[in-house]
């Protein structure tokens, strides 16, 4: 997410493991997102790059817990079901183009490549990854648009937390 005319972005992710909800989220202050401008530091970061970052972290947070489960991310930023090799994983997704795209800035290849790794090692667990992409903001609808939503409201919140390891 990010609040236009400001430089302030932020990320945001809910999961729902064994019947309770998680979530992850943090703002342009976070660590992850000093971390991508220490190696990056000509990029200009929006919420593309946000939608990008909290799908690594969801996922690189699923693959440390070693845990061999179907994990669907349903998300509302077509990129994440064409870049590169995501692309695979998304099939029958709305929003799925008819080929992959290569990412047109070195820091989304390099989040692309991140999720990739991650995707990995949740298949070596034992898991399994698909990509959805949902209709953002509808306030209503289905449980997929609805936590989306509810990503996007931690995203905005301009809170930094990540309690799924509790």
């Amino acid at each position: 997410s990010h609040i236009k005319g400001t430089e302030r972005i932020g990320y945001g992710a809910v999961f729902i493991y064994n019947g309770k909800e998680y979530t992850l989220s943090g703002t342009e202050l976070s660590e992850e997102v000093k971390e991508l401008r220490n190696l990056f530091p000509k990029a200009k970061f929006s919420n593309v790059t946000m939608e990008m970052l909290a799908i690594v972290l969801a996922l690189e947070t699923i693959a440390s817990l070693n845990i061999a489960e179907h994990i669907q991310i349903n998300q509302d930023y077509p990129g994440a079901v064409n870049y590169h090799n995501l692309w695979n994983y998304s099939e029958g997704s709305l929003q799925r183009a008819p080929k992959p795209w290569k990412a047109k800035e070195i820091y989304i290849k390099h989040l692309v490549d991140k999720a990739e790794t991650a995707i990995k090692q949740i298949e070596a667990n034992g898991g399994s990854v698909k990509f959805n992409w949902v209709k953002g903001h509808q306030k209503a609808g289905t449980e997929q648009a609805m936590m989306n939503d509810l990503a996007d409201k931690y995203a905005k919140s301009r809170d930094t937390h990540n309690d799924f390891s509790n």
